[in-house]
């Protein structure tokens, strides 16, 4: 789970699928297990800096969620209050609805979805040729689950701009929701091989969300539609101790690594990963869902409690137990 991405142009785009948790708006099929950002997009987006306020949606962004999810809500009321810049706008409407998730108001999160869908729509309607807007749009209806209508997005997105791994991450994590985890393997290895050529090329950092370094190589989707799969384990463990290690043991990378053991049925590790991930962030739908299961299976019942909260969080989450993480 890829969630919203700046949307001024001629800057780099950043994006976090997803994958995914309640913030992969995207991976976006959102969720937040994308850790990867990409690409130096050009489109002709007409958005204004200067209309949006003091760190545009990133003062309202909270992807580690260092904030409580009251603390969220008010901080994207605040730039909806102070910019009427389109593309900020539905990234704010976005994030507030992820907030309001966690806080349990999911009738008002689907109204802040709404919002944001109608605010994307508007803007192509009158920009057509905005890169940021198809690809934020596609984000935002892949963590809805519509992914037929997110992956015409994509399209679009990439006849404005061709060739961005961001499109190419997109469709993965889709095919991994459909459970095609070949397609999803593919999509994925070949986003990350334009992330290394644009990083070899000097078009910029790659960043986890916290801002640490990240060889692209190690996105922990990799390692999951691998684990998925039950093919290349080997590549898929490798990925998967990478994105720990060069994130510095992010929430999602655990989680991704949780996954893969549980698949393995290392499930002492896979409980491990899980915790730790959620001592860090209590909110990382697919840890609390490992979690869970793995309560499940022991004979503690409190796990239902968790495979709930997941469910809330991130509807698409079922993806996972489709994959089989999942109690007997």
């Amino acid at each position: 789970m890829a969630l919203p991405a700046n949307g001024r142009s001629g800057e780099a785009c950043e994006w976090i699928a997803a994958v995914a948790d309640v913030r992969s708006a995207a991976l976006s099929f959102i969720f937040v297990l994308v850790l990867s950002a990409t690409a130096a997009a050009q489109s002709d987006d007409t958005s204004d800096p200067n209309n949006a306020p003091t760190g545009g949606w990133q003062s309202c962004a909270d992807a580690a969620q260092r904030r409580t999810a009251e603390q969220e809500i008010a901080a994207c009321t605040r730039v909806l209050d102070n910019t009427q810049a389109e593309l900020w706008r539905g990234a704010a409407f976005w994030w507030r609805g992820i907030a309001r998730r966690r806080a349990g108001h999911v009738d008002a999160s689907t109204e802040d979805f709404t919002a944001a869908l109608t605010t994307y729509s508007h803007y192509i309607d009158t920009t057509p040729r905005s890169y940021s807007a198809y690809f934020q749009r596609a984000q935002l209806l892949a963590y809805l689950q519509r992914y037929d209508e997110a992956l015409r997005d994509y399209d679009a997105a990439d006849q404005v701009t061709p060739r961005q791994a961001e499109t190419r991450h997109g469709r993965g994590d889709i095919a991994f929701a459909r459970g095609d985890y070949r397609l999803a393997i593919s999509e994925l290895d070949a986003a990350a091989q334009t992330m290394r050529r644009r990083g070899s090329a000097g078009f910029g950092s790659v960043h986890t969300r916290d801002g640490a370094a990240q060889n692209p190589s190690f996105d922990p989707m990799r390692c999951i539609a691998r684990a998925a799969a039950g093919v290349d384990v080997d590549a898929a463990q490798q990925i998967c101790d990478g994105a720990v290690r060069e994130s510095n043991s992010d929430a999602d990378a655990l989680a991704a690594r949780g996954f893969l053991r549980f698949k393995q049925e290392r499930f002492e590790e896979a409980r491990r990963d899980f915790s730790i991930a959620l001592q860090s962030r209590p909110d990382v739908a697919l840890a609390l869902l490992g979690r869970g299961v793995l309560r499940v299976r022991a004979g503690d019942a409190a796990g239902a409690e968790d495979i709930t909260r997941a469910h809330t969080l991130v509807p698409g989450i079922v993806a996972y137990e489709n994959a089989g993480l999942r109690a007997p």
